[in-house]
């Protein structure tokens, strides 16, 4: 503000130019008592608001240098330096004021003071004012027409620039799930609880809740505590309320989050394990973790599979490896056999004739289920176990001995004689 601005608003509140703050203060209270709108002598008076308004503006002026420690004739630079360096001591993201009770409402308090002694610095600032209230082409036209404005000031006007904290997305949560052999090859359904952090439902978010406002504020030197100012015009005593106690109530941590702004719940989950589900397989629940921060979306929560192991039966990616004794009879003949299935139960298996020990035998779609396509189904590979008795009746060994010399095979005894 050059020397004749501040000469300007001087004159509206009637004092001179090198008056204290009291000073000013005290003029401010006796034109706006004299001036207000509302006031029964004002009533239907033609530019009574304007002129308050006027006296309004000039106050306000000199409470917005104050804020920013600058005085009221200071140049539009002195007043940027001013504010950005507040503004990096105030910002609610900076580590040293983390947590800082109060620290966000002073750095609106900058920026607001900021911009309103900006405001009206240039033909972009009218502009940006009216912009909501004025038809959009009329308002262009007007600003190209009657200011020089340069490419950069356009796009700064027409851009959208996020001002505020980038959000964040909640953290992801993990657990783990053990099943037994028989539930992951049928699958499932189990109900998991599992805790997770979500805004506070009492602060809102806000990490502070209001209080009832106190009656009297001891600390305030201009109303002595009793949050009215009040002055004698003539006869009548007039009472306004206080510029410097805080209008809006008195906030205390919120005493549910401790000022976290967010706290821990405890959620249930109903899981429908897939057939087929394996050791180290996961399922993703998008959006069931904790919750963002600064309008972020929610984390993922994530289950992770643990199968116990069978005796009989032993995985191979989709395939099941199954091993079973047959007799010799049946390797030399063929025949059937009765098999345990996955799930429980038994199939039929033809066991072909001339099968040798420990062959492995396959049988189409009798493994696992592919746990993302339940139409696709892996085989069983069977490997069988010649059986061979180890005590034999006269007959058999007799028997074995007539199929021994019609096979053309020597018996153990005729071997060991001709030795």
């Amino acid at each position: 503000m050059d020397a004749q601005k501040k000469k300007e608003y001087c004159e509206i509140l009637g004092v001179p130019i090198d008056a204290n703050e009291a000073t000013v203060k005290k003029a401010y209270y006796k034109l706006a008592m004299e001036l207000h709108p509302d006031r029964p002598h004002n009533k239907g008076k033609e530019g009574i608001e304007k002129e308050f308004q006027r006296v309004a503006d000039a106050q306000k002026k000199k409470e917005y240098c104050e804020i920013l420690g600058v005085p009221i004739d200071a140049n539009e630079a002195t007043v940027k330096k001013a504010y950005y360096k507040l503004a990096m001591e105030l910002h609610p993201d900076r580590p040293h004021n983390k947590g800082k009770e109060g620290i966000e409402k002073e750095f609106q308090r900058v920026a607001e003071a900021y911009e309103k002694i900006c405001s009206g610095n240039s033909a972009l600032n009218n502009l940006k004012k009216n912009f909501k209230s004025q038809d959009i082409h009329s308002s262009l036209a007007h600003f190209f027409f009657t200011t020089k404005t340069s490419v950069t000031d356009l796009t700064a006007l027409t851009s959208t620039t996020r001002v505020g904290p980038t959000p964040k997305k909640g953290q992801t949560l993990q657990t783990s799930l053990q099943l037994t052999f028989l539930e992951s090859t049928t699958g499932c359904t189990k109900i998991l609880e599992y805790n997770t952090t979500t805004t506070c439902p009492t602060c809102l978010g806000q990490g502070t809740i209001s209080s009832p406002p106190r009656t009297r504020n001891v600390e305030c030197k201009d109303c002595g505590g009793n949050r009215v100012i009040s002055a004698q015009l003539g006869s009548t005593i007039v009472s306004t309320p206080c510029t410097s106690c805080p209008r809006e109530d008195v906030r205390r941590v919120c005493n549910v989050c401790a000022g976290s702004a967010r706290v821990n719940i405890r959620k249930t989950k109903t899981v429908v394990v897939p057939i087929g589900v394996y050791s180290g397989m996961t399922l993703t629940y998008p959006g069931e973790g904790d919750e963002g921060t600064d309008g972020g979306a929610r984390g993922d929560f994530i289950i992770s599979f643990s199968v116990d192991e069978d005796p009989f039966f032993k995985r191979q990616g989709e395939d099941v490896q199954v091993q079973t004794s047959i007799s010799f009879p049946i390797a030399a003949l063929g025949g059937i056999i009765q098999v345990p299935a996955l799930g429980g139960g038994t199939f039929a298996v033809q066991v072909p004739p001339g099968t040798e020990h420990m062959q492995v035998i396959r049988v189409p779609k009798m493994g696992f289920y592919n746990p993302l396509d339940n139409n696709i189904r892996g085989d069983m590979l069977l490997r069988v176990c010649i059986h061979m008795p180890k005590a034999l009746s006269d007959k058999e060994r007799k028997l074995l001995q007539k199929l021994s010399q019609l096979s053309g095979f020597s018996s153990g005894l005729e071997v060991s004689l001709k030795r």
